[in-house]
């Protein structure tokens, strides 16, 4: 798991130094976000030393349900499991599972 993050970790600044935008399906777009000083009128009047600074932004995923924005960072319903350092999950008698949290 640490090398998939760390790949992907790798991809998303590698990407954002090109000037992409990064998606991860289902979670969301990371991006570069510029801060500028003043603002102008025209565009004729935009001039790159007008950026200060560049900093990530995120923006998470949605659906627009009934009107309304619908986040999707988890699913309609996630149980959180305890596991072993192999993996394995840990029985429920074991492992305490009537303190298990469910997310809704």
């Amino acid at each position: 798991m640490l090398n998939v993050l760390d790949r992907y970790q790798r991809y998303v600044i590698q990407n954002l130094q090109k000037g992409y935008k990064v998606e991860l399906l289902g979670f969301g777009t990371v991006y570069n976000r510029l801060i500028t000083g003043k603002g102008v009128e025209k565009a004729e009047e935009v001039k790159a030393t007008q950026i200060r600074s560049i900093v990530p932004g995120f923006t998470p995923s949605y659906t627009i349900l009934n009107g309304t924005r619908r986040y999707s960072l988890l699913g309609e319903k996630t149980t959180l499991v305890k596991v072993n350092i192999n993996g394995t999950q840990v029985p429920e008698d074991e492992g305490g599972g009537s303190d298990r949290p469910e997310i809704e």
